[in-house]
């Protein structure tokens, strides 16, 4: 054991390092840890302390995105807590293993991360603050989101949720009504959320409103209402968050601080589909999270190319087209000077020449569009994978958008019919709603599961307990669209049929476009009366010609080969 002033002495440089890791500040706080660790007497510090330094300077190279050290020191602290007996290690262990989950979730390893925090969470015993298992928790909730298991997300959420409000039953803080509301087998409808939200603001004394316990609790309420899609109420519990991080942490740098930059960042995306005045929100947002990842030196291009990107596309939807192709210049920049790994280039390149596509569609260059959609799509092919080929369907659809403006009505239809097909197989393959997965990236809905083969037969599949009336309208506008491309497709039947989905929607709408409904209305007429000629037509041309009915067989089959040789075939483009 350490003479007790050297103890202290490496103790001193440990809480330096902690103060500057608080700040942000990982390059400085790991030389404070660092000569902690290459200290002489390290070795003869207690088992603890050991652990309190490895675990620091595993979270400080994480935060750098420095993974290889993070995973060389997570290895030295597993062998030291492996080689010992002491019980009082345990929760050093459910640490380190949370660590572990959070590299795992970075490099994208989604099924490794939800594993090793699973490990955290049997590790983890009454010694282990209740605030960490909810980050823990949370931390769970944001992998099976990324894998777009929304359901196994929210019944995370909901278990993070019970525990953070036994915190606040176990303070006398809240009624044991509302910890009953959300008991393990009970899915939450919103207006308990709503009304859970209410009572936190006004049955709590303001000492325990101003507490990182608080702003986590917040933090995970708004997670659910993103889950279900309800936007806004996400927003305003991030933003409660936020204003109590920012009280409690001085600088915008701190980690807890990022954190929910970064939940307010995704749903103000998300949220500015819904209502554009969103976008300059959005946009600051995004800005604020790409200047933190800056200012603190991390070394991830890979989400900085993302978070670039992002921005791209934020200002094309407010019509900035300039803005918008100076940030995908800047992304394609990064790419090509970085060493990222060739998926992650290829994916983000991909988005790119998407971005750079958009942008010239808009101007009406079409040309360059599909040059440029093409050479997206070529991209898309070689690296997106499972539900993510989806968005393949997406960029077949506006090359197909991008011919019809060009007037090559053929070459457009060929490509609705290809891109259709290909959203139907995906749509089946993985119990998409075919509707929904029209919707752009940033909303949830696009990639949600109609039945999650996957979870437990005790827990109820999600569902969005309210439709807005933004929401309403969104579906109704998408089952407008496939309704158009059947019908350029001369496709009545499912024309139609669209249409009349678009207004089953558009009654579902607090006040009632009557402008609008007319004019499905009318489009719908129009196209039964277009089937009910082509049908007299039908019924005339077979009266005409009866001897197509007694084709010998050598002759039905000679006429079947010689339709099938003259039928379009479909290419990858």
């Amino acid at each position: 054991m350490a003479n007790n002033g050297l103890e202290q002495t490496i103790k001193g440089r440990l809480q330096e390092g902690n103060v500057r890791f608080e700040k942000g500040e990982y390059c400085s706080a790991i030389s404070f840890y660092t000569e902690a660790y290459e200290d002489p007497l390290y070795k003869k510090l207690s088992k603890i302390l050991q652990c309190e330094i490895l675990l620091n300077l595993i979270k400080s190279n994480y935060r750098l995105n420095r993974l290889a050290e993070a995973r060389k020191y997570f290895g030295e602290a597993l062998n030291l807590i492996n080689n010992s007996h002491d019980e009082s290690l345990r929760p050093q262990k459910a640490y380190f293993y949370a660590v572990k989950g959070n590299i795992y979730l970075k490099e994208e390893k989604y099924e490794k991360a939800i594993s090793r925090l699973n490990q955290a969470m049997e590790f983890s015993g009454l010694n282990v603050p209740k605030i960490f298992i909810s980050q823990v928790l949370g931390d769970k909730a944001q992998a099976y989101i990324a894998t777009y298991d929304y359901e196994h997300a929210e019944i995370t959420l909901i278990a993070s949720l019970r525990k953070q409000l036994q915190g606040l039953k176990s303070s006398s803080d809240i009624s044991n009504n509302f910890h009953d509301d959300f008991s393990e087998n009970q899915r939450p409808e919103d207006e308990k959320l709503e009304q859970l939200v209410r009572h936190l603001e006004s049955g709590l004394n303001y000492s325990s409103l101003k507490t990182l316990e608080m702003a986590l609790l917040y933090e995970t309420i708004g997670s659910i209402f993103y889950l279900h899609t309800l936007y806004k109420e996400a927003v305003s519990c991030y933003k409660k968050s936020e204003d109590i991080k920012s009280k409690l942490f001085e600088f915008k740098t701190n980690y807890h601080r990022l954190a929910c930059i970064e939940y307010l960042s995704k749903a103000y995306f998300a949220y500015a589909e819904f209502d554009p005045k969103q976008l300059d929100l959005a946009i600051k947002y995004n800005k604020i999270w790409r200047s933190i990842i800056t200012n603190t030196k991390v070394d991830d291009k890979v989400l900085i190319v993302k978070l670039t990107i992002i921005q791209g596309e934020l200002y094309l939807k407010k019509d900035g087209n300039n803005a918008s192709h100076s940030y995908f210049d800047r992304a394609k920049k990064i790419v090509e000077k970085s060493n990222i790994e060739s998926s992650n280039k290829n994916v983000a390149m991909s988005n790119i020449y998407y971005g750079y596509a958009m942008i010239d569609f808009e101007e009406k260059k079409y040309k360059t569009a599909v040059k440029k959609l093409l050479l997206s799509m070529n991209l898309a092919e070689q690296e997106f994978k499972g539900i993510d080929t989806i968005f393949i369907a997406d960029i077949k659809d506006k090359i197909a958008t991008v011919y019809r403006q060009q007037g090559q009505i053929h070459l457009a239809k060929q490509t609705y019919q290809e891109a259709i097909k290909f959203r139907k197989d995906i749509c089946d393959k993985y119990d998409l709603d075919f509707a929904q997965s029209y919707y752009s990236k940033e909303r949830l809905e696009k990639c949600r599961r109609i039945y999650n083969k996957d979870l437990p037969n005790d827990k109820p599949q999600l569902k969005i307990f309210k439709m807005t009336n933004k929401a309403c309208l969104e579906k109704a506008k998408t089952y407008e669209k496939i309704a158009e491309i059947y019908k350029f497709l001369e496709n009545n039947e499912l024309s139609i049929s669209y249409y009349n989905k678009a207004l089953d929607e558009y009654a579902n709408l607090n006040v009632t476009d009557e402008k609008k409904t007319q004019e499905i209305h009318e489009q719908i007429n129009s196209m039964r009366g277009e089937l009910s000629v082509s049908n007299r037509n039908d019924t005339s041309n077979i009266s005409t010609r009866p001897r197509i009915l007694s084709l010998s067989d050598n002759e039905k089959d000679s006429l079947s080969m010689d339709i099938d040789l003259h039928q379009p075939t479909y290419s990858s483009h």
